[in-house]
């Protein structure tokens, strides 16, 4: 079955942002890998609002040798490196309480824990 996280992604839509994903796009095809916004829209649930993409997967997969996810990290990696980061957001919640990885400079989603009645 394997361990299953929550995952938020979320790419403001800029100018900026969008000419240099553009040329990062180019130098990552040149290495095997396919589009980004493709393997992202299949990977996720997509929601295109004025400002921002959303990228949402819940009971995901999300391992770093996994082609697609190596694919995303590198992305953000890219980002952070090109002081990027601030026009995306990222949240990972595993299956673990102690799990959870923030990523980027956007702070659209937080993460809330509560206990329920069963």
């Amino acid at each position: 079955m394997g361990y299953r996280s929550e995952v938020r992604l979320v790419l403001s839509k800029n100018d900026e942002l969008a000419k240099r994903t553009d040329h990062w796009e180019l130098w990552i095809s040149g290495k095997g890998a396919g589009s980004l916004l493709k393997n992202l829209e299949e990977m996720f649930d997509a929601e295109h609002l004025e400002d921002k993409v959303v990228f949402s997967a819940n009971w995901l997969k999300w391992y770093p040798d996994y082609p697609d996810v190596a694919a995303v990290e590198a992305y953000m990696d890219w980002l952070d490196n090109e002081d990027l980061s601030g026009y995306y957001q990222y949240i990972r919640i595993g299956e673990e309480f102690t799990d959870v990885e923030f990523r980027g400079g956007l702070t659209h989603y937080y993460v809330s824990r509560t206990i329920e009645l069963a």
